[in-house]
Formats: structure tokens, C-alpha cells, sequence
């Protein structure tokens, strides 16, 4: 019998709870936060809206970032900075912990919401430095001034991502999702 490799089943679970999440996951226009501002809800997350100066205040640093063999300067918070500002915690871990129960925050799913419709998914677990690879960024300017009308008022850049497939513009959403209630058996 074949087995499915660790890392396919992970990648279909995130991909079915970014497709299958509960329709109130989804914002509707009347639920979505004014132009330049980002909502933050979902499991673990200390709800509300940010707006550009509270991005800032969050300790926004200076992101140089290559695109189709452009490269600008963004000014943005990263993504793990915001999520743990917002209460995020991985959880406890070690051997004293069942394995079922150990870094619950490791298993939550970001979905990142453009006003568009396009959305984008992070584990949780990939967007910390000291566990995954990917560093995403809110970003709301670009070579010192906001960011030009076809990218924000608020965007998602993502450099260490090959290609801009996960680089939401127009930001207005980030919603979090406990993947435990999809566990794959």
C-alpha cells in the first residue's frame, strides 16, 4: 500500500480548509473594514482593525523586494510581528505534552483577503522565524510614499516566495483558522 507523503497531506488540508471554510469566514461588504484599514479576526486572534499608523507603531521596518525585475523598498510590518501582537502563541511543546496537544497555534491557517476576492493562505507555523522559512509583510508604502492606487491603500508582500502569487493587493482581511477541527485521519 502506498503511502501519502507528510507534506501532500498538509498541503491538501490547508488547501480544503481555504476552499471549505465556514461561509462566515468570508466577508461580505457589509462586514469589511473601511479602505486602509485591516480586520484581524479568527481563532486565537485578539479581534479588531489596523490602520496604517498602527502598522507603523508595531515596528514597520524598510522591505526590499524584486518583482518582475522591478525592485522597490516597502515599508511593512511582518506578518509574525502583527499575529503575535494580536495574541498569537504557539502553545506549549515537549515531551511532558501529548503529542495531539502540542503548539496548538502551530496548526492555525491564515487567510489573507484582498477586496477582490483573492485570498492567500499561511500556516502559522511557517510565518515564524523560528520555524518556517516564508517572510510575509503587511505593507502600506512603497519608495516612501503610499502605495500607488493598483496595489493598496494595504498589500501583502511576500519576498522569500519565487513568484507574487501570495502578495495580496488591496489587503482589507486577515482571518485565522484552528486547522485541528480538519484533522486528516
Amino acid at each position: 500500500m502506498r503511502r501519502t507523503p507528510p507534506s501532500l497531506v498538509l498541503l491538501s488540508a490547508v488547501a480544503l480548509a481555504a476552499c471549505h471554510s465556514q461561509p462566515s469566514a468570508v466577508p461580505t461588504s457589509a462586514e469589511a473594514a473601511p479602505i486602509g484599514v485591516l480586520q484581524v479576526d479568527g481563532v486565537t486572534l485578539t479581534p479588531g482593525t489596523l490602520t496604517c499608523a498602527d502598522l507603523e507603531s508595531l515596528g514597520a521596518e524598510d522591505v526590499v523586494w524584486t518583482f518582475r525585475d522591478v525592485q522597490h523598498t516597502y515599508r511593512a510590518v511582518p506578518l509574525d510581528r502583527l499575529l503575535s501582537a494580536r495574541g498569537f502563541e504557539p502553545g506549549a511543546g515537549g515531551k511532558d505534552v501529548a503529542p495531539r496537544d502540542r503548539r496548538p497555534g502551530w496548526r492555525m491557517v491564515l487567510r489573507a483577503h484582498g477586496s477582490d476576492g483573492f485570498f492567500a493562505v499561511f500556516t502559522a507555523a511557517e510565518l515564524m522565524p523560528q520555524q518556517g522559512p516564508s517572510r510575509a509583510y503587511v505593507a502600506f508604502a512603497r519608495d516612501g510614499a503610499p502605495l500607488p492606487a493598483d496595489e493598496g491603500p494595504l498589500r501583502l508582500v511576500v519576498p522569500t516566495d519565487r513568484s507574487g502569487s501570495r502578495c495580496v493587493r488591496h489587503l482589507t482581511r486577515l482571518h485565522a483558522i484552528d486547522m485541528r477541527a480538519w484533522s486528516v485521519r
